[in-house]
């Protein structure tokens, strides 16, 4: 007969273990134990399920060296508890087989590894609730978060260090109906520009409420939790996933009442441009009311559907392509690649999924969707670049803008161009204008080498270069090397009169101004001139820093149901900033965290 050792207290259940404990489980007798002595096999001994002295008793008294021993050992655990006696079984063909070999590993040895194994597989803690890992648990909980908070504080080390730096609020809906929070510091490396470093600052778990407590999450985790100075954020960054949170942040929302959950000069708020854009593709042409498109789309989407349940070669052996539904840009290649297959071969793919053939009409509509939106689906791509900045945002919706116009002049039908430009304009309103809103996007495009000024219209450029100048003055610093030495041109107005020179109207021109003139008429384009231009620089580093698209989505926690959220969150903080395969999560007093650049 057994008994269910994990019940017991630790102490009776080692007294009780078959490996190397002093006594053997005979029976259970009412609220008793009744044992055997393993020195003694006719002695038996009962004692209470909680209290073990009259099993430590007997052993005293009856055999005192063995007892010795015992406490000794015991004694030993209790002085080292960074080390864990380990029995490894190891089998020798020759000479001694099945010896038992006995070997010393430290704790942090033990508990680290497990640690790795939860954060790197996205395991929940219940993965641990096997009886030979309950007297770990607690362990590694605690390693957990010494983990996450030696991360937490290097981090903030790391952040005070920065000058500038963007955060991103990402939210994602998990399959037990919670939100995933996730917000995300990025920010351009300061010895090479171009480089950009991310790091994970907080995972929340929230059940579906308002958007009052992700906004109150969003500015406690910067300015209480991290410290970070709201003139160091340049700006913070949502998605279309948290659409009422983007209402809130960007009208200085104030919690109608709840004055503290935002502070009253909160950093500016803006949205993926690469996600404006692609709603607008999605939505847009959806409005027009042309029968034949609407009809060649239905027929599509359907056609992607079975073909993605039911894969099968073309005649001419090339695999049709599938999308995802949810991403316009796979779908956009999906339909490029129907019109590339040979008039002879659709047919018989329609065929195969007892679905009616395409009539020429509605191929015509289809070409000149792809025809006209190739060039929304080229913006998205490059703002998914890992080598355009912010800086290429307010150009490339000026050359959107121009093409579509272009395209629409030459294409027999231009609804949709019509409808999209119409998006652009409603959506982009303030960059069209040149209001005072879209300033964060004049000056990052004329801090980037590449524009600088001759992206913008004529009779634009006198006023951007009056928002930049500005910019300029107010990022200007005593202690900046400026790539002009300051002129005194009063004294040299002074000496030209003294030799009779032409009297020349000599205006007084401050570092900063002649760096951005200077700046201005520089014909080389590359990041290495900004090393000669520390102010243009600065300026760059800030501007450019928010980001185009959004950052890649984590992996799935759906496992982590039963975990409590302190743990769950410690974990996919832990398994988000840190890649298994670059570091070692081998932390002794200090946390040496390597942070990679993301793409």
């Amino acid at each position: 007969m057994e008994f269910p050792m994990v019940q017991l207290p630790p102490n009776l259940r080692k007294l009780l273990d078959k490996n190397g404990g002093l006594y053997s489980f005979h029976k259970f007798q009412e609220d008793k134990i009744v044992a055997k002595c393993n020195l003694c096999p006719n002695k038996v001994i009962k004692c209470s399920i909680t209290v073990s002295s009259n099993l430590l008793s007997h052993y005293k008294t009856v055999h005192p060296h063995q007892y010795k021993a015992w406490m000794d050992k015991k004694q030993q655990k209790i002085m080292t508890r960074s080390q864990l006696l380990v029995t490894i079984r190891k089998c020798f063909t020759d000479p001694k087989p099945h010896k038992i070999e006995e070997e010393t590993i430290s704790h942090k040895d033990l508990v680290i590894p497990i640690t790795k194994f939860l954060i790197s597989t996205s395991s929940p803690m219940s993965i641990l609730q096997d009886a030979t890992f309950l007297d770990l648990e607690s362990l590694i909980k605690t390693k957990i978060e010494t983990l996450r908070h030696s991360l937490v504080s290097e981090l903030k080390d790391t952040f005070a260090q920065l000058d500038f730096l963007c955060v991103t609020a990402d939210c994602s809906e998990t399959s037990t109906s919670t939100l995933l929070v996730k917000l995300t510091a990025h920010w351009l490396s300061s010895s090479d520009l171009t480089k950009r470093n991310s790091a994970v600052l907080a995972v929340r778990r929230f059940i579906k409420s308002g958007d009052h407590e992700i906004i109150g999450l969003i500015s406690s985790i910067l300015f209480h939790e991290y410290g970070l100075d709201k003139d160091k954020i340049v700006c913070v960054m949502t998605g279309s996933n948290l659409p009422k949170c983007d209402d809130h942040l960007s009208s200085d929302y104030q919690g109608h009442g709840d004055s503290d959950i935002l502070p009253k000069h909160f950093p500016p708020h803006f949205n993926f441009m690469s996600g404006i854009l692609t709603r607008i593709a999605e939505e847009e042409p959806t409005k027009i009311s042309d029968p034949i498109f609407h009809s060649a789309f239905t027929k599509f989407s359907t056609l992607c559907t079975l073909a993605s349940s039911k894969p099968f070669q073309t005649p001419d052996n090339s695999i049709f392509p599938t999308h995802k539904i949810s991403n316009w840009t796979s779908q956009f290649d999906a339909i490029s690649a129907l019109l590339s297959i040979k008039e002879d071969s659709l047919p018989q793919i329609c065929h195969a999924l007892n679905l009616p053939n395409f009539t020429p009409e509605e191929i015509s509509s289809l070409t000149q969707y792809t025809s006209m939106l190739s060039h929304v689906h080229s913006t998205i791509t490059n703002f998914h670049s890992s080598e355009t900045y912010f800086g290429d945002v307010f150009p490339e919706i000026l050359r959107l803008h121009a093409k579509l116009n272009e395209v629409r002049h030459q294409a027999s039908n231009g609804m949709i161009a019509d409808q999209i430009i119409s998006g652009l304009q409603t959506k982009f309103t303030s960059l069209y204008e040149f209001s005072p809103k879209s300033e964060p996007f004049i000056i990052a495009s004329m801090s980037h080498p590449f524009f600088k000024t001759r992206w913008i219209p004529a009779h634009r450029v006198d006023q951007c270069k009056s928002v930049f100048y500005k910019v300029a003055l107010e990022m200007g610093d005593k202690n900046l090397k400026y790539s002009q030495p300051r002129i005194d041109f009063h004294q040299i107005s002074k000496k030209a009169k003294r030799f009779g020179f032409e009297d020349v109207d000599y205006a007084p021109k401050n570092p900063v101004e002649l760096e951005c003139l200077k700046y201005y008429e520089e014909k080389r384009t590359d990041f290495h001139i900004l090393d000669e231009y520390p102010l243009i620089r600065r300026i760059f580093r800030k501007y450019n820093t928010p980001l185009k698209s959004n950052p890649e989505e984590s992996g799935s926690f759906n496992s982590f149901k039963d975990d409590d959220d302190t743990v769950f969150e410690a974990i996919a903080m832990l398994k988000i900033n840190f890649s298994d395969t670059n570091n070692d999560l081998d932390y002794s007093a200090q946390c040496n965290i390597k942070l990679e650049p993301i793409s």
